[in-house]
């Protein structure tokens, strides 16, 4: 059937200009893509969160690290009488503070 009020090529026209505007169903609406955002905005936020936890986990554990080293360094430089082992080899100091603190156990 024809329609009077509209030839034939403005009809297809008028069609094929709808046509792309029409949403196609894998497409999400604009308040499910706005929703969509918001979910993917706060997930960022609480990663953007663990990151810099995890951060400063590490940053706390470089600086014991380092306090560590630091009072190793201070024990081997220390003036501790040395102790030889049952191969004629020094002991470094660190050695001799485990001796010690298993011997301390012991007696507990």
């Amino acid at each position: 059937m024809i329609d009077i009020c509209r030839p034939p090529a403005l009809a297809h026209v008028l069609d094929a200009a709808r046509t792309p505007l029409t949403r196609p169903p894998s497409v999400p609406s604009a308040k499910q893509h706005a929703k969509n955002l918001n979910h993917l905005d706060s997930a960022r936020t609480s990663l953007a969160t663990a990151l810099n936890d995890a951060d400063s986990s590490v940053t706390s554990g470089q600086v014991e690290l380092m306090r560590l080293k630091e009072e190793i360094r201070e024990l081997e430089e220390s003036t501790w009488p040395q102790r030889t082992n049952l191969m004629g080899q020094r002991e470094s100091p660190a050695v001799l503070c485990v001796v010690a603190v298993g011997a301390a156990n012991r007696f507990d």
